[in-house]
Formats: structure tokens, sequence, C-alpha cells
């Protein structure tokens, strides 16, 4: 079986997957391999080395494996990338890995997307059947997903700030989250119908913009299954004059990533080499949506499909406890975003939707998500009572859907 390495993003056979000795009495060594991946292709200068012993198993005389430690003799070891060195979990060796990439401009919300999907997969995933794990790989603990996810969160829902940026300068690790699907409506232990590796990296937005650093930081583009796009609703003119006219800070406008410079970048890199992603789902996700909710008849926009008869957001219907998920209203939804950035007169963005149907056709749409549910007052408080995602799971499920092979029931489609 072929595997895609999360971190390097070389392929290579199953069979190939080398071994990382664990044994307590084991030969100390500074891992080369390791060392150059993070500190010359990756640009870290901090990184721990692994000190552990790197081998491969040795075939038996008539049949089998010996996975034998070849210094200490040990059959304790983690599966690590041929390539980089770098841990990887044992059912990605045994089962391979779906890739899903998350990219987007500075300040356009990535971090904060990524905490709050993962957060409503822990919470909410079990309505449709969908069971997150956050992979803990490697030695230094606080370079794990978990780790760093539970640092995400108490910022956003105890200390009640949001995320700082992220720095330019820094090397980008993956956030690595296993997802298991099971039948929602079938109760008592199953085992899953599908499993996958969302993989996302939460780089710096700058790197978006800068072709050399696309090539070298966004590689993992070109073997991922599907992307998710985010676009910051706030560089839309209209919200900013919107937001001005209503005494609202426009500090988060004002540094807002135009939708110019994201399309730009994924034009470029949407090149003659690789033409095969326009084949692939792509979620182009409006973020900060909450904003066009709380201003939509200033906006022109008609949020019929967002907001219910008693004027509360509709989420998803996975949420409110059908265990389905309806494509209905990400088409719904998808028809009113391409509306208003047709109108000239309300989002004046009429390239976009046409480029869209053009290059993707039906393995594109558009999306409007808040990951905090609300405008950080002063621009980086969070409301009382912390974030409140709001259809962040959108995208993801019909990324999903479209990748088929998984247990939630899908409903309302074509």
């Amino acid at each position: 079986m072929e595997i895609t390495c999360p971190y390097c993003y070389e392929k290579f056979e199953s069979s190939q997957a080398l071994y990382r000795c664990r044994g307590l009495r084991c030969t100390q060594e500074e891992d080369e391999t390791y060392m150059r991946f993070w500190t010359k292709d990756m640009g870290n200068t901090n990184v721990q080395p692994e000190t552990r012993h790197v081998y491969a198993p040795r075939k038996k005389f008539l049949f089998g494996v010996d996975r034998k430690c070849d210094v200490c003799g040990a059959e304790d070891y983690d599966y690590v990338c041929p390539k980089c060195h770098n841990e990887l979990p044992q059912e990605m060796i045994a089962n391979g890995a779906e890739i899903i990439s998350v990219i987007g401009g500075p300040a356009s919300g990535k971090s904060h997307y990524i905490v709050a999907l993962l957060q409503e997969l822990l919470e909410n995933g079990f309505e449709i059947g969908l069971r997150a794990t956050p992979m803990q790989l490697g030695n230094d603990t606080s370079l794990h997903t978990t780790t760093k996810f539970e640092e995400a969160r108490r910022q956003l829902n105890e200390r009640l700030n949001v995320l700082e940026q992220t720095d330019r300068r820094e090397f980008s690790l993956p956030w690595i989250i296993r997802v298991d699907s099971r039948d929602p409506k079938v109760r008592g232990k199953q085992d899953p119908k599908k499993s996958i590796y969302l993989v996302f990296y939460d780089t710096s937005g700058e790197s978006f913009k800068s072709p050399d650093r696309m090539k070298r930081e966004a590689a993992y583009l070109a073997q991922s299954k599907a992307v998710i796009v985010l676009f910051d609703t706030l560089s839309i003119p209209k919200i900013k004059e919107i937001l001005s006219a209503n005494n609202e800070s426009t500090v988060d406008a004002d540094k807002a990533t135009p939708f110019e410079e994201t399309w730009q970048a994924l034009e470029n890199f949407i090149d003659d080499r690789n033409k095969h992603l326009e084949k692939k789902p792509f979620a182009f996700v409006l973020s900060k949506f909450d904003v066009v909710l709380k201003h939509s008849d200033d906006l022109g926009f008609n949020i019929h499909g967002f907001i219910d008869g008693n004027g509360q957001p509709i989420d998803s219907s996975y949420i409110n406890g059908k265990r389905v998920f309806d494509v209905s209203q990400v088409e719904e939804a998808d028809e009113l975003i391409r509306n208003a950035l047709r109108n000239r007169q309300v989002w004046n963005k009429p390239k976009y939707p046409d480029f869209v149907e053009n290059t993707w056709g039906d393995n594109g749409r558009f999306f409007g998500m808040s990951a905090i549910g609300d405008t950080p007052k002063d621009g980086y408080m969070i409301p009382e009572g912390g974030i409140r995602p709001y259809r962040v799971m959108d995208p993801l499920l019909w990324v999903m859907s479209k990748l088929g092979g998984f247990a939630f029931e899908t409903v309302g489609g074509a």
C-alpha cells in the first residue's frame, strides 16, 4: 500500500516504513535525517533531536519479518517515515491516509477554524457517527496535536482571548487527527466503516502570498484528496463600510487579506503541474460569517437558508439530532453566497463564482461559517461563554460525502 507522509509528503510503500526503537536499554543516537528535515527543509532551528535508534525490519530466512531492533533486540517500536524519520501512527501504515488541506491568507481565521472544527468533532461528531482522535506523536509533547488543541481551547474558552496570528517565521507542524466513521443510527459497539486522517497545516498566512514559500510549505496540497480554502469575509469592502457606518470596530477588517490575493495565490499553485487538483473537491469557505448574518439587511444579503423563522441561525442538521448530513443546506448556502458575490450592488466579486464553476463544476462549493460565533470585542476579546462555532463541520462533511465511503447518511443531494 502506498503511503503519503503527512510531514514531508513523500510517497513510499507501507513495507518500506522504518522503526524507531523504544527499548529502554537501546543505544541513544542523534537522528540526522530527522534533524535535516526540520532544520534544513522546514527552517526550524529549535527542534529537539530524536535520539532513539532507527532501523529497518529484516526478512527472515524462509518467511515473515524480523521486527526486533538490530541493536538491543527489543521488539517495541514506533513507525517512522523512511524519508524524514517523523513518527507515523500504526493505523496509517496499515490503512493509509487521506489528506485534507486547509489553506488561506493572513488573518483569514485558519487557526480558529482548526480549533473550532476539532471542538465540534469531539463534542458533536457522535451525532453523525464520527469520532475524532488527536494524534500524539514524537518525543516533544508540546508539539502533540492534543497539547496544541487543549492550549488553544483554554485560550478561547477560559481566558476569552483570540489566538495570536501564526508567526511567519514558525515552521509548519501538522495537526494530525484520526476520524473514525460509524453508523450513527446503530447502537452498541461496531467497527469503523472507514477511518481517515485529517492533516491540517496551520502555516502563517504570509507563506500563501509568496510563490517560493508556497512551493516549499504547501507542497502537501498536491497530495491532498480535497482542499478547504478560507477567505476572510471582512475583506469585502461593503462589509467594512457597514461596520464603519454602525460605529463598530474595523480592526479585523483592516488586517483582512483581500479576496484577490488569496485567489491569485491559488491560481499560481494550480498551474500546469497541478491540474489534477481541479478534479478534487474544493470547499471555498467565507470565515467570520457571523458579521454577514448580523448585518444582512445592510449588506443586501438574502439570509434565507441561514436563519430560521424565529430569527435564529440554522446550524447543520446533524447538530439537531437528525443524524444525517443534509446536502440541500450546502446547496442553498452555496447559491446564496454566489448570488451575493455576483451582484455588483452587494459584494461585487462576480469573477470568483464563475471561476469556481468553470474550474471545479460540481466539485466546488461556497460555505459561510464562523469559528468564534461573534465578533471579538476590540479585536481580541471572546464573548462570555467562549466560542460558539457555527456550521464549521459543513465543509468537512461535504468533502467527505464527495470522497465517499463514510457511514453517515447523506440526504438532499441531486
